[in-house]
């Protein structure tokens, strides 16, 4: 088979690029004109992602490799607006997958794909001044972030859960668009501006990126990791450290972390039960696409399964340096190293 070959050619060029007896990450490359986002979501040894296997319009996308199939009913012309996607289970611990679905310029929606049945399905949309983004489910219990006018009743700004039969339940007190939830537990990360600029007359804001953790019932949520950068959109001038994509998996805490002055990229992670958690981060060796430098995450999107973790990355032959069309990457060998 035609994915069977890619990888086999893959793995066989980055051979080339490392030396004896280390070991490069797993890539599949799709089949010909097809392509892998960065939405990409792992659970339980279930592997989903936003793409497609050939030409034609994106759907969801099950498997790595030979196993890679097409999801029923997901293939729409407008399924490239789908954002958010993650995996979870409904109230009888069986696998759904949820996801947001923001059409341009109409109101958003957030979606539950049941396994099971092979069928999506709209669980909340978005009213007038009163969006809803970033689904997660766990056990039945949707977790979605909401915001709009605070002056609009009934719509107040945060994170919430809704649990079937109950009323919503507002966990925070702000609407963080990058979080996870997992046994008891919301991780966020927070965009603190400290110092505001005028876009006007191309002035620069300041501020800091936080990532934090806050157990059901406490007040205030833990610091586990803090950046500075700067931000000029006129301009296009960005500098510091930013931190996106945070994800709980098995008691860790996972996010990456993006170096605006040199491109370079790494995934981070500490444990999510500790006031003050060592953090690591992911072993250079084995990156499948040294560039910027080698120990750079080749990665936008990832997900985190266990032992397991996929990223997106590209086709790249080290023999000339050149990258071209889209792939997904298996950190090997498992479990991996953090250092």
């Amino acid at each position: 088979m035609r994915e069977l070959r890619a990888v086999s050619l893959v793995a066989a060029s980055l051979a080339l690029a490392f030396p004896a007896g280390a070991r490069a990450d797993e890539v599949w490359v799709p089949p010909e004109g097809g392509f892998v986002s960065d939405e990409i979501a792992a659970e339980d040894g279930r592997l989903v992602y936003l793409g497609s296997l050939g030409p034609g319009p994106l759907g969801l996308i099950e498997g790595f490799g030979a196993e890679a199939r097409p999801l029923p009913a997901t293939k729409e012309a407008e399924n490239a607006a789908i954002r958010g996607l993650d995996l979870g289970t409904d109230g009888r611990g069986r696998p759904v997958a949820v996801y947001g679905f923001y059409p341009g310029g109409r109101p958003s929606r957030l979606y539950r794909y049941d396994f099971t049945a092979g069928r999506a399905r709209v669980m909340v949309a978005s009213r007038e001044d009163c969006g809803v983004s970033n689904p997660h489910m766990e056990r039945g219990v949707l977790y979605f972030a909401r915001e709009g006018r605070r002056s609009r009743p009934g719509c107040r700004p945060g994170i919430y859960a809704k649990r079937p039969g109950k009323p919503l339940r507002r966990l925070t007190t702000r609407a963080y668009f990058d979080f996870d939830v997992s046994g008891r537990v919301v991780a966020f990360i927070r965009d603190r501006v400290v110092e505001r600029g005028d876009l006007s007359e191309g002035i620069p804001s300041f501020g800091f990126h936080e990532v934090r953790v806050l157990p059901f019932g406490q007040r205030r949520a833990d610091l586990v990791a803090t950046a500075g950068y700067r931000s000029n959109p006129r301009y296009e001038d960005y500098g510091g450290t930013e931190f996106h994509s945070v994800s709980l998996d098995e008691g860790h805490l996972y996010w990456r972390r993006y170096n605006d002055d040199t491109g370079e990229s790494d995934l981070l992670r500490a444990p999510a039960d500790e006031a003050t958690p060592p953090i690591s981060t992911l072993s250079a060796e084995g990156r499948v696409l040294p560039y910027p430098r080698a120990s750079a995450f080749p990665a936008n999107g990832y997900a985190v399964d266990g032992d397991q973790i996929y990223y997106g990355s590209v086709e790249y032959d080290p023999s000339t340096g050149s990258t071209r069309g889209s792939a997904l990457a298996r950190v090997t060998p498992a479990p991996p190293v953090f250092e």
